[in-house]
């Protein structure tokens, strides 16, 4: 698909810009806080090919850029905006299409609103994909933690500090998971985790884990999104985590799957 939709806080809206990238799945997309733009990049198209062009969305249309040096195409790669720096961050993914893709990465990308350029840290994680990425504001560095590597699912956690990668070894860890969501709630000044994979096709996750930049918590609830693809970000205006299911039980969801994060308790918003 290549349509564009809008949350206001109650209703989905969808949008009809006059250009829009073409459909694709496994994209990666941040919201670029300088330019006051949604970047994405990548994914694989309808024939099961690997991308790598960046589109710009500015609240009315989306706008192909043209930087002079682009990472190699790929699909679901991890992407997340680093305030501190001033820079969107690009990790890992996997480089060749259709499916099982094949080779994953683990090179380091920087947007600065014009051009891509490749980092190279000392230490980088494992080549992985579909791993989440979130930046810590209360500890100006990003987060990763999981995905899907060489050696199956992972659990380890590491921080991005703008110059060089550092695996942490907190003592509590959540279950090793791909295509989960990672968030930070900027009202609890807390990166919250959820859902995604317990293995590379099925077994969805509900749990809910809590990073205060030291340590892992399991947050129990009563309800929580369940799914292998749940796309989230944080609305600040509304002070929630807005997550939305898109595929569940092997099949897509129909219904909306809207759930939202108040601190506290999951709501599926109906």
């Amino acid at each position: 698909l290549n349509d564009t939709w809008v949350w206001n806080g109650e209703a989905w809206s969808q949008l009809h810009p006059t250009s829009a990238p073409p459909g694709r799945t496994a994209a990666s997309v941040a919201y670029d806080a300088v330019t006051e733009q949604i970047v994405l990049f990548g994914g694989i198209n309808t024939s099961g090919l690997p991308l790598n062009d960046t589109w710009t969305w500015d609240g009315t249309n989306w706008t192909q850029q043209h930087p002079t040096i682009s990472p190699p195409a790929r699909a679901e790669a991890s992407m997340a905006y680093d305030a501190s720096r001033q820079r969107i961050v690009l990790f890992g993914g996997e480089i060749v299409g259709s499916g099982h893709a094949t080779p994953t990465v683990n090179d380091t990308w920087t947007w600065d609103g014009t051009n891509w350029t490749q980092q190279h840290p000392t230490i980088s994680p494992p080549a992985r994909t579909q791993a989440s990425m979130a930046y810590d504001a209360s500890h100006q560095q990003v987060l990763l933690f999981g995905g899907f590597g060489i050696s199956g699912l992972a659990n380890d956690t590491w921080i991005w500090d703008g110059s060089v990668w550092s695996e942490l070894q907190p003592a509590v860890v959540p279950p090793v998971r791909s295509q989960a969501s990672m968030v930070y709630d900027a009202a609890m000044k807390q990166v919250v985790l959820f859902a995604g994979a317990a293995n590379f096709l099925n077994g969805e996750l509900s749990d809910t884990w809590l990073w205060n930049g030291t340590v892992w918590t399991h947050y129990p609830t009563q309800k929580s999104p369940k799914g292998l693809y749940t796309v989230a970000a944080y609305d600040a205006m509304h002070r929630v985590i807005v997550a939305y299911v898109v595929y569940i039980a092997n099949k897509v969801v129909s219904n909306g799957g809207t759930w939202l994060w108040d601190g506290k308790t999951w709501t599926l918003h109906e």
